[in-house]
């Protein structure tokens, strides 16, 4: 299973995952079997849900396709607006990318 059919698997599930620093953070019911293999793919997880950034943010679409991306305020994690959607108000910072 590669980490893209596990981000499907959870999205069809109604689970919420995003990327905080080097965690993982899933929002929803898990069962023992998808935590396990949750876990045992975190590292590529990450690095597909947490997108390639330079020192200014986001220099890729999201793997979703999306190119619009945020940053909550004094957070330092860029968040896609597709797959994490959120109202949005004063402070937050918005990036989009070429696609």
């Amino acid at each position: 299973m590669t980490a893209q059919a596990l981000v499907i698997e959870c999205q069809n599930r109604g689970l919420s995952l995003r990327v905080d620093g080097r965690e993982l953070v899933i929002q929803g019911p898990l069962d023992t079997d998808l935590k396990d293999r949750l876990r045992q793919h975190k590292t590529e997880l990450l690095a597909l849900l947490n997108p390639r950034c330079d020192r200014h943010g986001p220099i890729e679409p999201c793997y979703c396709g999306c190119c619009s991306f945020y940053r909550e305020p004094g957070g330092s994690d860029w968040h896609c607006r597709e797959c994490h959607p959120v109202k949005l108000a004063a402070g937050f910072v918005l990036m989009v990318v070429p696609g």
